[in-house]
Protein backbone atom coordinates (compact mmCIF):
# COMPACT_ATOMS: atom_id res chain seq x y z
CA UNK A 1 0.00 0.00 0.00
CA UNK A 2 1.13 3.24 -0.98
CA UNK A 3 0.64 6.19 1.25
CA UNK A 4 1.17 9.75 0.88
CA UNK A 5 -0.35 13.08 2.14
CA UNK A 6 0.27 16.17 1.47
CA UNK A 7 -0.35 20.14 3.47
CA UNK A 8 0.72 23.33 2.44
CA UNK A 9 1.92 25.79 5.43
CA UNK A 10 3.41 28.93 5.65
CA UNK A 11 6.93 29.64 7.66
CA UNK A 12 7.54 32.87 8.90
CA UNK A 13 10.67 34.15 10.05
CA UNK A 14 9.99 35.87 13.31
CA UNK A 15 10.11 39.68 13.85
CA UNK A 16 13.46 40.52 14.99
CA UNK A 17 14.27 42.76 18.06
CA UNK A 18 14.31 46.51 17.43
CA UNK A 19 17.82 48.16 18.02
CA UNK A 20 17.81 50.47 20.69
CA UNK A 21 20.89 53.00 21.26
CA UNK A 22 22.24 55.22 23.63
CA UNK A 23 22.24 58.97 22.75
CA UNK A 24 25.03 60.36 24.06
CA UNK A 25 25.39 62.75 21.72
CA UNK A 26 26.62 65.40 22.57
CA UNK A 27 30.34 65.98 22.51
CA UNK A 28 32.61 69.37 22.67
CA UNK A 29 35.84 69.32 21.13
CA UNK A 30 38.50 66.30 22.68
CA UNK A 31 35.51 64.61 24.23
CA UNK A 32 33.96 61.56 24.77
CA UNK A 33 30.49 59.79 23.77
CA UNK A 34 29.73 56.22 24.56
CA UNK A 35 27.15 54.73 22.74
CA UNK A 36 25.33 50.87 23.83
CA UNK A 37 23.25 48.70 22.05
CA UNK A 38 20.53 46.85 23.03
CA UNK A 39 17.47 44.62 21.89
CA UNK A 40 13.79 45.61 23.03
CA UNK A 41 13.61 41.89 23.65
CA UNK A 42 17.07 40.42 25.27
CA UNK A 43 18.10 37.86 22.95
CA UNK A 44 21.12 35.25 23.07
CA UNK A 45 24.23 34.98 20.55
CA UNK A 46 23.82 38.64 19.44
CA UNK A 47 26.55 40.30 18.13
CA UNK A 48 26.95 44.19 17.32
CA UNK A 49 28.51 46.03 14.20
CA UNK A 50 29.43 49.86 14.64
CA UNK A 51 30.09 51.67 11.89
CA UNK A 52 33.49 52.44 13.33
CA UNK A 53 34.34 48.91 12.82
CA UNK A 54 34.05 48.00 15.90
CA UNK A 55 32.39 44.65 17.68
CA UNK A 56 30.61 44.61 21.03
CA UNK A 57 27.52 46.13 22.99
CA UNK A 58 29.45 49.54 23.87
CA UNK A 59 32.04 51.88 21.97
CA UNK A 60 33.26 55.04 22.69
CA UNK A 61 33.54 57.76 20.06
CA UNK A 62 36.10 61.18 20.15
CA UNK A 63 34.78 62.68 16.94
CA UNK A 64 36.96 65.57 15.58
CA UNK A 65 33.80 66.52 13.74
CA UNK A 66 29.76 66.20 13.76
CA UNK A 67 29.12 62.73 12.63
CA UNK A 68 26.69 59.80 12.32
CA UNK A 69 27.44 56.43 13.48
CA UNK A 70 25.36 53.76 13.26
CA UNK A 71 25.43 49.77 14.25
CA UNK A 72 23.35 46.65 12.99
CA UNK A 73 22.65 43.41 15.30
CA UNK A 74 22.57 39.99 14.20
CA UNK A 75 21.52 37.10 16.01
CA UNK A 76 23.19 33.50 15.80
CA UNK A 77 24.97 35.24 12.80
CA UNK A 78 22.57 35.21 10.76
CA UNK A 79 18.78 37.00 11.08
CA UNK A 80 20.50 41.21 10.90
CA UNK A 81 18.12 43.94 12.48
CA UNK A 82 18.11 47.17 10.39
CA UNK A 83 20.47 49.58 11.22
CA UNK A 84 20.39 52.38 14.18
CA UNK A 85 21.82 55.76 13.12
CA UNK A 86 22.53 58.73 15.68
CA UNK A 87 24.17 61.36 14.84
CA UNK A 88 26.88 62.72 17.00
CA UNK A 89 27.07 66.91 17.49
CA UNK A 90 31.00 68.39 18.04
CA UNK A 91 30.36 71.66 19.95
CA UNK A 92 33.77 74.16 20.64
CA UNK A 93 35.02 73.45 24.49
CA UNK A 94 33.28 74.96 27.45
CA UNK A 95 35.02 78.89 28.03
CA UNK A 96 34.24 80.89 30.76
CA UNK A 97 36.04 84.23 31.84
CA UNK A 98 36.64 85.17 35.87
CA UNK A 99 36.63 88.02 37.73
CA UNK A 100 40.46 89.05 38.59
CA UNK A 101 41.61 88.52 42.32
CA UNK A 102 40.37 90.75 44.60
CA UNK A 103 42.22 92.24 48.01
CA UNK A 104 39.61 93.05 50.63
CA UNK A 105 39.96 93.75 54.66
CA UNK A 106 38.50 90.88 56.93
CA UNK A 107 34.74 91.19 56.98
CA UNK A 108 34.37 93.22 53.54
CA UNK A 109 32.52 91.88 50.76
CA UNK A 110 34.20 90.59 47.37
CA UNK A 111 32.04 89.82 44.60
CA UNK A 112 33.22 87.28 42.27
CA UNK A 113 32.03 86.31 38.81
CA UNK A 114 31.50 84.16 35.97
CA UNK A 115 31.59 85.76 32.58
CA UNK A 116 31.70 85.24 28.69
CA UNK A 117 30.70 81.92 28.95
CA UNK A 118 31.01 79.87 25.76
CA UNK A 119 31.44 76.32 23.99
CA UNK A 120 28.94 73.96 24.93
CA UNK A 121 25.23 74.49 24.86
CA UNK A 122 24.01 77.16 26.83
CA UNK A 123 22.29 77.38 29.60
CA UNK A 124 25.14 77.26 31.47
CA UNK A 125 25.47 76.00 34.95
CA UNK A 126 28.08 77.55 37.41
CA UNK A 127 29.62 75.80 40.34
CA UNK A 128 31.96 77.23 42.53
CA UNK A 129 34.19 75.96 45.31
CA UNK A 130 36.70 77.21 47.47
CA UNK A 131 39.37 75.70 49.29
CA UNK A 132 37.25 74.84 52.66
CA UNK A 133 34.98 72.86 50.28
CA UNK A 134 31.80 75.47 50.33
CA UNK A 135 30.00 75.68 47.11
CA UNK A 136 28.18 78.39 45.52
CA UNK A 137 25.62 78.03 42.45
CA UNK A 138 25.53 80.96 40.19
CA UNK A 139 27.26 82.94 37.94
CA UNK A 140 28.00 85.99 40.36
CA UNK A 141 28.13 85.83 43.79
CA UNK A 142 28.71 87.56 46.75
CA UNK A 143 31.02 86.14 49.41
CA UNK A 144 32.49 87.48 53.17
CA UNK A 145 35.72 85.39 53.79
CA UNK A 146 37.15 84.76 57.28
CA UNK A 147 40.59 84.43 55.55
CA UNK A 148 42.45 84.16 52.72
CA UNK A 149 40.59 81.79 49.97
CA UNK A 150 40.75 80.45 46.39
CA UNK A 151 37.81 79.92 44.22
CA UNK A 152 37.52 77.35 41.74
CA UNK A 153 34.61 77.51 39.41
CA UNK A 154 33.59 74.77 37.33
Amino acid sequence: MNCSFTEEIDLNAPAFAELILSNDTTVCQNGTAIFTAAMSIPLNNLQFFWSTNEVGESITVSPQQSTTVSVYATYNGVCESEPSIVTVDLYDPLSVGVSEDVLICADETALIEANNASGGIPPYNYEWTNTQGETLNQASQSIIPTETTSWCIS
